[in-house]
């Protein structure tokens, strides 16, 4: 059973990874969403006459860096979501497993993996995305 200040400490180490790991996956789908809107917004530029007629440099640019940012964005928050939901399985099994231990000695360990699996049953069906 760990302190109160550990508990802390690893909350505060679990949101930490939580948002290095949205950067990256942020960072990784902008780069990707900025080769993909790139290829089509110049090219279009060349070849379409309105667009020739009206989307200068600038135009173009701002399109490509709003699908980029809107990617980076959407995946980072979705990223956070799921860490977040993760976490909170996780908190959930911890404090199942305390009271398991308090009314059962020894029992926690067998009811640990029970109660996480029938935690994600129960929830099979929620997809916030």
């Amino acid at each position: 059973m760990a302190s109160p200040n550990q508990q802390v400490d690893m909350k505060i180490l679990r949101a930490k990874q939580c948002s290095k790991d949205a950067v990256k996956a942020g960072a990784k789908a902008a780069v990707i969403a900025c080769v993909a809107s790139t290829i089509p917004t110049v090219l279009g530029a060349r070849a379409i006459p309105w667009a020739r007629a009206n989307l200068n440099h600038t135009a173009q640019a701002l399109i490509i860096s709003t699908i980029s940012g809107s990617a980076y964005f959407i995946v980072a928050d979705k990223t956070i979501l799921k860490s977040a939901r993760r976490n909170s399985f996780h908190e959930q099994m911890e404090s199942h497993a305390e009271y398991s231990q308090k009314i059962i000695p020894g029992a926690a360990r067998s009811e640990k993996k029970n109660f996480f699996h029938e935690q994600m049953k129960n929830n099979a069906g929620y997809c916030p995305f």
